[in-house]
């Protein structure tokens, strides 16, 4: 009985610790040893490539430029850190994959299968024995049975080598008439192929035959939000912030998606064939049908899902998706309303907002009125209507009644106060603009202001003739916010929405403190002297250097192989002159990742996530999605600087032979101009620039930032002189 205890003791703690706590959520990671796919270089997978012998794909010509399309498009996606190995969701689809290859050891032992970090529902298989599924896909879901389906299809067209047909057919139909309709009907054909094959290996895993059809309706509406719940304007509103009812829209907006919609030209059959050829192929087999839809259970399903929903939320933040984060939230609210992880997220969306509306593009954050569709487009809708000034209320009210609630939170804290900097940056915030009263106690006012004027016209005479005497009086109290003699207009309601901060000294003091800031950093700037250099001055000397880059150009477009194959120089250049300089670096590049594993991929995808934030909106600083995690890399790196490097280089001399054969006519000059002009237009053929971005993680801003043109060709001894010029200028204080 003891033994079974601890027996069942251990289970539980197993099971208690494989949950994951979507209170306090933690974006997933890679985990486990780190596959080869990662870590081996694109040239050496194209070189086993051709000793494999695609002799489908024609001869080694073809074969090169097939692996070399492919090749560098696949490692791409697996360099860019939305990629996962190992983690819950990518641990999930393996078993599930187990199930459907039930009986095929040899071809499970040929496929990976990874995570996608991405809200685009989507799941495709490659020539290389690899198949990816987007955490939007599996968001979208609502069986496992689902998942067994869209996996068999990939696995198909694997094993069908569509990939590699696709290829073949492409090249030689490519200046063929009706070249696109042709693809499209190819494509379709290869679609209902892989459709029907799937339904064979679905029907023996064991999954449910009325489940199967389902999976296309997923399809057919996963552009949507995950679910389709009706959102009230009560959400928004509160106690000190009235709303109006015509801020949502007086009707619903109807979904678009059709089942029979026109697939001409596309490469997909439409739902409506696929769910008629797949019924048929269903009910031509002989075999008999289980009636299982979570083989793996349905409580591990959900989990799942629940996970991958909390990462779309967590995308739709990095890419500027304001309006899509909030409808997210507010479902996933329902089921975890206790979330600090969804409250940080519904105040980085606020916030975002905010910045997004006064640079501008508040249009970025929202769908267009032409694709506004479902219980989503609530939202949307009415972000399109509010103001500059109205964003401005419901950003800062929402934010200050999030930090309200949970002051203990560093990173809720931290979104805060970088919400006092973005008030004072675009400077058209002003409290005193704002009531002392709620909507509420203005309205209560103004009803009691009424029954006193019919209860005493005599009184209303005596007011108006002050107010006559008193005319510069009379003009400042109708300018006021809190002036009652006007009918209380609802269109000004936001103007109410918050009085509760004039009561707040901290509130004040910390704007009147970021205001004085900005002004002195504006009068600094106004006197700073242009360096070249000026832009990189930012007195440090200690960097984590990410995935150096290099792009060299042929004539033919970039050479992918010559590229990858210089970015070692260059990471080494990198290393050897900040070590001359006394510079401390770490370089986390894809050398690396093979000797320091999956703890050096996960920090270099987490900072190539910073990059991306960053890069994708150039008008604003955003707050870091990653906050709370990036802050833990500034201690284990000793630093928060960031550097991101890339240098492109083109070689194309401009070598007038007309000239040179001119002065052939004239001997004497010949061996001069030759002599002179070949070499000089030779050296002058190089065209680099070297590109430096410095990201400091812990405020989520550029600190540094140049690029330099040079006539230097691509050598270590080039770059790492450059390098080292840069360093100087990076350690230097302005």
């Amino acid at each position: 009985m003891k033994q079974l205890f601890l027996i069942l003791l251990l289970f539980l703690s197993h099971a208690a610790g494989s949950q994951v706590d979507f209170n306090d959520y933690q974006p997933i990671v890679a985990k486990g040893d780190i596959p080869e796919d990662f870590t081996k270089s694109t040239y050496e997978k194209i070189d086993e490539g051709l000793h494999e012998n695609r002799k489908e794909l024609g001869g080694q010509i073809a074969q090169r430029e097939f692996l070399l399309q492919t090749g560098y498009a696949i490692d791409e996606l697996l360099h860019s850190g939305i990629v996962l190995y190992g983690d819950q969701v990518s641990d999930y689809i393996n078993d599930v994959a187990k199930k459907v290859l039930k009986g095929k050891r040899d071809l499970k032992e040929e496929l990976r299968f990874y995570t996608v970090k991405s809200n685009i529902a989507n799941a495709f298989s490659t020539d290389q024995g690899i198949i990816f599924i987007t955490t939007g896909l599996i968001s979208q879901l609502s069986s496992e049975a689902q998942l067994a389906f869209i996996l068999a299809h990939e696995i198909c067209h694997y094993t069908e080598k569509h990939v590699q047909e696709s290829f073949v057919w492409r090249r030689s139909q490519r200046f063929s008439d009706d070249w696109l309709g042709k693809m499209s009907v190819y494509s379709k054909e290869k679609e209902h192929e892989a459709d029907a094959m799937a339904v064979e290996m679905y029907r023996k895993a064991g999954y449910s035959k009325e489940e199967l059809l389902t999976t296309f309706d997923v399809l057919l509406y996963s552009y949507l939000p995950f679910e389709e719940i009706e959102i009230s304007l009560d959400y928004f509103a509160s106690d000190k912030f009235f709303l109006p009812n015509d801020l949502f829209p007086d009707k619903e907006f109807e979904i678009s998606a059709e089942e029979d919609a026109d697939d001409t030209y596309s490469s997909h059959p439409n739902v409506q064939k696929r769910k008629e050829l797949t019924k048929a192929t269903m009910d031509a087999g002989s075999g008999n049908w289980e009636d299982q839809k979570f083989l793996l259970g349905k409580e591990r399903f959900i989990e799942i899902r629940s996970i991958a929903r909390f990462e779309s939320v967590r995308s739709d933040i990095l890419e500027g998706n304001f309006a899509d984060a909030i409808y997210s939230i507010y479902i996933l609210e329902r089921d975890y309303p206790n979330s600090i992880y969804l409250k940080r997220k519904k105040a980085q969306a606020w916030l975002g907002l905010y910045q997004y509306s006064q640079t501008g593009n508040k249009y970025d954050a929202v769908d267009k009125k032409s694709e506004l569709e479902g219980q989503s487009a609530s939202v949307h809708f009415m972000i399109r209507k509010l103001t500059k000034k109205e964003v401005a209320t419901f950003s800062v009210r929402h934010i200050y009644d999030i930090y309200q609630e949970n002051k203990d939170d560093k990173e809720i804290e931290a979104i805060y106060h970088f919400m006092f900097k973005q008030l004072a940056s675009f400077e058209n915030f002003d409290l005193d603009d704002y009531s002392k009263m709620s909507f509420e106690e203005a309205s209560n006012k103004r009803l009691e202001y009424l029954k006193s004027l019919e209860s005493d016209t005599t009184n209303m005479e005596e007011e108006s003739t002050e107010a006559t005497n008193s005319k510069y009086k009379s003009i400042k109290k109708s300018r006021s916010p809190d002036n009652l003699e006007n009918e209380l207009d609802t269109s000004k309601y936001y103007m109410y929405g918050l009085s509760d901060l004039h009561e707040d000294q901290q509130f004040k003091t910390l704007i009147a403190e970021a205001v004085t800031k900005k002004q002195k950093q504006d009068e600094y700037d106004e006197l700073e002297e242009y360096n070249p250099y000026s832009n990189i001055m930012i007195g440090a000397d200690n960097f984590i250097v990410v995935e150096p880059t290099t792009i060299s150009y042929s004539g033919r477009g970039v050479d992918y192989v010559r590229s990858e194959k210089l970015e070692e120089r260059f990471s080494d250049a990198i290393t050897k002159s900040a070590d001359m300089l006394g510079t401390n670096i770490r370089v986390i590049d894809s050398r690396s990742l093979a000797l320091e594993g999956t703890d050096a991929y996960n920090d270099r995808s987490l900072l190539m996530a910073c990059l991306h934030q960053v890069t994708n909106e150039t008008d604003i600083f955003p707050f870091p999605t990653d906050y709370s995690i990036t802050n833990k890399l500034t201690d284990k790196f000793s630093t928060g600087k960031v550097m991101f490097t890339v240098v492109d280089h083109t070689y194309r001399p401009e070598i007038y032979w007309a000239y040179i054969g001119y002065s052939v006519f004239f001997l004497p000059t010949a061996p001069f101009v030759i002599s002179s002009h070949i070499p000089m237009q030779l050296m002058k053929g190089n065209n680099t620039n070297l590109t430096v971005l410095v990201l400091d993680i812990e405020s989520g801003q550029v600190v540094a930032g140049e690029s330099y043109f040079y006539r230097d060709a691509i050598s270590k001894y080039n770059l790492t002189a450059r390098m080292y010029n840069i360093f100087y200028y990076l350690s230097q204080t302005p």
